[in-house]
C-alpha cells in the first residue's frame, strides 16, 4: 500500500508532521502511530480532546502514558536525520 500523503486532510497531514517533529524532537528514527497519538492528544483545536473528555478519560494520566512509552523508543545517535514513517503509523 502506498502512502499518499497529499490525499490526507489539511489537519491530517497537521497531525502527521506534528509527530514528525515529536519523533525528531526526541531523537527517534521512526515515527510510530505513538507519536500520532502524541500529536492528536495534545492538539488544541483538534476533535480529539473533546472526544476523549466526553468519554471521560483522565486526559493528564493519558499524556503520563503516552510520555513513557515514548520514552522507550530507539533512539539515534550522531548526525540528526529526519525520522521515517515507522511500520505502525503506515498502518494507522
Amino acid at each position: 500500500m502506498a502512502f499518499r500523503f497529499d490525499k490526507f486532510t489539511i489537519k491530517a497531514q497537521e497531525a502527521v508532521q506534528r509527530a514528525q517533529e515529536i519523533a525528531a524532537d526526541r531523537g527517534n528514527a521512526q515515527v510510530e502511530a505513538l507519536h500520532l497519538l502524541a500529536a492528536l492528544v495534545a492538539e488544541e483545536q483538534g476533535v480529539v480532546r473533546p472526544l476523549l473528555d466526553k468519554i471521560g478519560v483522565d486526559r493528564g494520566r493519558l499524556d503520563q502514558i503516552i510520555q513513557s512509552e515514548l520514552g522507550h523508543l530507539p533512539r539515534m545517535s550522531g548526525a540528526a536525520a529526519q525520522p521515517q514513517m515507522g511500520e505502525s503509523l503506515a498502518r494507522v
